[in-house]
């Protein structure tokens, strides 16, 4: 999850700024993943100035046994 807005704060579209991304990709343990997150459906227009992204965080891992690691909140991010 993270959060998308311009230099003045409006946010990405007008129902909000957050955007959830779920990558359904197998990550082994020590590997990196790199996505590209499409943000077309929410609406956006090419800016004049880029965006900001805020608040970057992973908000729940599922491993291969199927327990969970979650952090709703995002008070694991750094």
């Amino acid at each position: 999850m993270f959060f998308v807005c311009n230099e003045d704060e409006d946010s990405l579209s007008t129902d909000s700024h957050c955007v959830i991304v779920h990558c359904d990709e197998l990550v082994e343990a020590g590997e990196e993943y790199q996505g590209f997150v499409e943000l077309d459906e929410y609406g956006a227009e090419p800016p004049d100035e880029p965006y900001r992204i805020e608040s970057f965080y992973v908000s729940m891992i599922v491993y291969d046994d199927g327990s969970r690691w979650k952090d709703r909140f995002g008070f694991w991010a750094p």
